[in-house]
């Protein structure tokens, strides 16, 4: 996804970029048919729902579609992914933080988890002394310049490498909070992963490193970013770094360099866009605005009884 977005020029916001489109066809194509059978009970999902702000929390599905489309709905954040939410069962949500950024479980301990540094058990540590915070829906976050730049990150996705460093902090911070309550052993755990794996994820081949030799500011992950980080994920951020500089990075960079000389360009290529998402839209446009309506009408008869 953040692949996708930093391929435009607007980044996430161009027209172009079409977030829940992206949620769906990955989900649809790597979840099993009985995907909706595994997540019931055992997965809940936060929603907003549209009509009256409430909270939701989702954990049982009919079917695949039905968790797929709960999902987008979580993923949907207003204006950002655009302006008429996804339906679930037949009402609109969006973001369940929109409402409630940190639901508890009322059955335990609930283990708060926070992508910016503050009082939840699993976050950043701030390297400076802070002495405001703000709530926001139930999560606090505190007031800082490494805040702003994680709150920038979430909504613009950086370089492979910025991201490294943010999943190798996240990793480390998770392996900290597990260390401190005594549900590990104080030491680094092993990987099996890294055993059984034939090539490290950023080993070169012949070929590339001729490549490399004929390319002037290649840049590669640092290995101390990744080092701690599972195989699998190494593997991701590498070949994201690599693509930064293969032909298709090539071509990427070459449409942002059209984009910033040619004046006319961005206007044009930004309207082409908008009017095939609009295309696309006109077909639900009927459905969702008597469903609006619906909505307001039936609201407006509860008041007046």
């Amino acid at each position: 996804m953040a692949k996708e977005a930093r391929k435009h020029s607007l980044g996430p916001l161009h027209p172009a970029y079409n977030l829940l489109q992206i949620v769906q066809d990955t989900l649809l194509g790597r979840f099993p048919e009985d995907a909706h059978v595994r997540a019931s009970g055992k997965l809940c999902v936060s929603l907003t729902r549209v009509s009256d702000g409430k909270n939701l929390l989702v954990s049982q599905f009919d079917s695949r579609d039905e968790l797929i489309q709960a999902l987008k709905c979580s993923c949907f954040v207003p204006l950002y992914c655009g302006v008429v939410p996804p339906t679930y069962r037949g009402e609109y949500y969006v973001d369940g933080a929109v409402s409630d950024n940190m639901p508890r479980c009322n059955l335990g301990k609930t283990v708060t988890i926070s992508p910016y540094s503050g009082e939840s058990d699993l976050c950043p540590r701030a390297t400076t002394v802070n002495f405001y915070e703000v709530c926001f829906n139930n999560v606090s976050i505190q007031v800082n310049l490494e805040n702003l730049y994680r709150v920038t990150s979430t909504f613009f996705p950086p370089e492979a490498e910025a991201m490294a460093e943010i999943c190798h902090n996240g990793y480390m911070d998770a392996l900290r909070f597990l260390q401190e309550n005594d549900l590990i052993s104080s030491e680094l755990p092993l990987r099996s992963l890294e055993a059984d794996a034939s090539e490290r994820c950023c080993e070169q081949s012949p070929v590339q490193t001729e490549i490399k030799q004929h390319q002037e500011g290649h840049q590669w992950l640092n290995p101390e970013l990744i080092k701690n980080l599972p195989i699998t994920i190494q593997r991701v951020l590498c070949t994201a770094c690599r693509e930064t500089h293969s032909a298709d990075g090539l071509l990427t960079q070459m449409t942002e360099y059209l984009s910033k000389k040619v004046p006319s360009y961005l206007p044009f290529e930004s309207a082409c866009f908008l009017a095939q998402r609009v295309k696309d839209w006109i077909p639900d446009v009927p459905r969702d605005v008597s469903r609006i309506f619906g909505s307001t009408g039936g609201k407006q008869t509860l008041k007046e009884k």
